[in-house]
């Protein structure tokens, strides 16, 4: 997890949720661009119960849109600690995202969400984590709790 850089969004009052101006919050954040509803919202409930904050997104493609300062260079942007979306999502692959990051540096935890019927092997080779719908929340959740560190310890 990375602290979230200061930002001032353009043309709105609103605070951008991606980032924060708090230099220790530490949040992990977890990005999602999962269509099914009630996969989503295991997912999103899951996580949050962990601690983590969700940003959702209706397609890979807004996904993409949402990282475009990131993946272009431009400001302060927040890497996502936690990437979970579709393999087969409008306008842009699952595995097409992750290996896009990848081959530019940003190595963000993927969990592929398919379809039984469309299950390759070629995941594990890729850094990537493929798995069916119905056990999204449950793999989702361990990958979150392995990724989110463990609370200070007050020592006497």
């Amino acid at each position: 997890m990375q602290p979230r850089p200061p930002s001032a969004p353009s043309g709105t009052d609103q605070p951008d949720p991606l980032v924060s101006d708090d230099p220790v919050d530490c949040t992990p954040v977890a990005h999602l661009a999962v269509v099914n509803d009630a996969c989503r919202a295991a997912v999103t409930r899951g996580l949050h119960e962990l601690g983590w904050a969700c940003v959702h997104h209706p397609t890979g493609l807004h996904l993409v849109e949402a990282m475009a300062g990131l993946i272009l260079g431009d400001g302060p942007v927040a890497v996502p600690d936690l990437i979970v979306v579709d393999e087969w999502t409008s306008g842009c692959q699952g595995a097409s995202i992750a290996d896009g990051l990848r081959d530019l540096g940003f190595l963000i935890p993927t969990i592929l969400l398919v379809r039984a019927d469309a299950w390759r092997d070629d995941a594990g080779d890729r850094g990537l984590v493929r798995v069916e719908a119905a056990d999204a929340a449950r793999v989702v959740a361990t990958y979150a709790r392995a990724l989110t560190p463990a609370p200070a310890r007050a020592t006497a």
